[in-house]
């Protein structure tokens, strides 16, 4: 079985160009704000010799300069608008193929369970093989939880009577200590609500799976 993600675009990567992009118009939008700034700083300098003028505001060149900065802010609005929809799009909708693996995640007063198909359940670890498509199905035991890997710009809520579903991929194997955390309130011990996010190759994770199967 055939588990890589291939060309598919995880929400890592598209969560990640999103920030991107808010850095990249924030830096353009910056160079052109200073930059007019410091024009009319230039421009308008005290001089000894300087002898005011009468200026009209009401010409065409004002009216021109509204038109213009709307529409650049309308356009910057509308690039954000998008890149953040198709961020939300791509974490909500799984990848239709089969070739996945899917896990229950259950959020408890104070920590996290795994439950894998074939009914075994770790407690505080979640173990997914490298570069394959892991579709996670949240929920809660007890009262709203928070599941989150930041690392992986992954996040959804975990609530009582309902599954929430995310995924995600991860290509380097490792271990990834305190990577995953609960980002709602949940109770006095909400801070340790920690668990390790394990990722091995695909080898040994089908290994993994034989041997607790036949065991």
């Amino acid at each position: 079985m055939n588990l890589s993600v291939g060309y598919l675009i995880t929400p890592t990567q598209a969560w990640y160009g999103l920030w991107d992009i808010f850095v990249y118009l924030g830096i353009a939008v910056g160079v052109v704000v200073i930059s007019y700034f410091v024009y009319h700083v230039v421009r308008y300098r005290s001089k000894e010799d300087y002898v005011p003028t009468y200026e009209n505001k009401n010409g065409s060149h004002d009216l021109r300069f509204v038109l213009v900065s709307t529409s650049l802010s309308i356009i910057v609005l509308i690039i954000l608008s998008a890149g953040t929809l198709n961020a939300a799009s791509v974490t909500f909708n799984p990848p239709a193929t089969n070739d996945t693996v899917n896990i229950e995640v259950i959020g408890h007063q104070f920590y996290w369970q795994f439950v894998y198909p074939d009914g075994r359940s770790l407690i505080n670890n979640l173990t997914i093989p490298a570069g394959a498509v892991v579709i996670l199905n949240v929920t809660s035991q007890d009262v709203f939880h928070s599941f989150g890997i930041s690392q992986f710009a992954v996040k959804i809520d975990a609530i009582p009577d309902r599954y929430n579903t995310l995924w995600f991929s991860v290509q380097q194997p490792g271990v990834y200590v305190d990577a995953i955390r609960c980002y709602e309130l949940c109770g006095a011990g909400h801070a340790y609500m920690i668990a390790n996010l394990t990722v091995v190759s695909q080898a040994a994770y089908q290994q993994w799976i034989s041997q607790k199967v036949n065991g």
